[in-house]
């Protein structure tokens, strides 16, 4: 009886790899700003579990719940960035929001400045893997719960704490 390889995972190495330039590269702009003339746009499915964004501009960018494409150029403020995600605020439909993504919600990332672009695979099992468990809670509200709760230490960015705060606290109630 012939048993199948189980394989290395190589595929979603390569993903976890590549959206961890991702981060780096957010971390970077988090502390030190964008460089002359570069933007990002980075597209997320907006239905994926761990995207807080609200429901106006869930509705008016993505109505069947595909992806949304952002851009990080001009106007953002209150970048946050962990190993699971980043919050950051912006201008939907002439309204300040701040929005969080997980990365395992980030399908593209392109720095047309650089020539320079990663897409990537909607893959369930990298979704259920993104982060470890914590607690009680899913892996991802315990991931959201602790990004909240580092980034309310800030002192960077009073609406991204407002906006995680309450998601924290909505976590919290759950758990």
């Amino acid at each position: 009886m012939e048993t199948q390889h189980p394989g290395f995972g190589y595929d979603q190495r390569v993903e976890k790899a590549l959206k961890s330039i991702v981060a780096d590269v957010l971390k970077h702009v988090a502390k030190s700003g964008l460089p002359g003339n570069a933007l990002f746009y980075i597209t997320f499915t907006a239905d994926h579990p761990g995207v807080v964004i609200s429901e106006r501009t869930r509705t008016m960018s993505a109505p069947q719940g595909g992806e949304i494409t952002i851009v990080i150029q001009y106007n953002f403020w209150n970048l946050h960035v962990s190993d699971f995600g980043f919050s950051v605020a912006l201008i939907f439909h002439g309204e300040e929001e701040t929005i969080t993504v997980p990365f395992s919600a980030v399908t593209t990332f392109a720095d047309p400045s650089a020539k320079f672009a990663l897409q990537f695979k909607r893959d369930p099992e990298l979704v259920a893997n993104a982060v470890p468990p914590v607690g009680s809670r899913t892996a991802l509200e315990g991931a959201a719960l602790n990004a909240a709760e580092e980034c309310m230490r800030s002192p960077r960015g009073r609406a991204a704490n407002d906006a995680l705060k309450w998601l924290a606290s909505k976590l919290k109630r759950k758990a």
